[in-house]
């Protein structure tokens, strides 16, 4: 028993979206025998992280910080007929996700840390070791990674340029 095929396709191919746009795609799940899904669903996660190293004669000091920007989940399972069952075969599902309009705009690999938005579909079954080729778990995940730009161009703002009084 295998699952032939877990993916999120977004209906834009580029995956790049403005502050404030919906996020539309299709779930596709294609298995070789029916199952039932304990779980299934899509969740978008907005994270920052930065960091960087100080090295002085006598010590090296790490800094380092993580923040959560944005958690969205699309529930997949009230879709499902029957409890939970998905027919063997391919089954779709659509789905959708607003942005907020205050996001800040996706970075990658910068020197002092990135910004990075992903969505990630989740199927967990009742079946325990269901999945034999993931080591018989029962929990199978797919991730896709989208890029997002920020409404407001903070460099196209000259006094946030100048140093800043108290």
């Amino acid at each position: 028993m295998k699952l032939e095929r877990f993916d999120i396709i977004l209906d834009r191919q580029n995956a790049t979206y403005l502050a404030g746009e919906t996020i539309t795609g299709t779930l596709l799940i294609c298995s070789d025998r029916t199952l039932t899904a304990a779980q299934l669903g899509v969740k978008l996660i907005g994270q920052a992280h930065t960091g960087w190293v100080t090295k002085t004669e006598v010590k090296v000091m790490i800094f380092e910080s993580n923040e959560e920007l944005f958690n969205d989940y699309f529930d997949v399972m009230p879709l499902l007929s029957g409890g939970g069952l998905l027919p063997q075969g391919e089954q779709t599902f659509r789905f959708q996700m607003n942005l907020p309009l205050d996001l800040i705009s996706s970075i990658y690999n910068e020197n002092f840390g990135w910004v990075r938005y992903t969505l990630t579909a989740t199927l967990k079954v009742s079946e325990q070791g269901f999945f034999a080729q993931l080591g018989g778990n029962n929990e199978v995940d797919t991730e896709k990674a989208i890029t997002v730009y920020a409404q407001i161009d903070l460099d196209a703002v000259p006094n946030l340029r100048q140093p800043a009084n108290a």
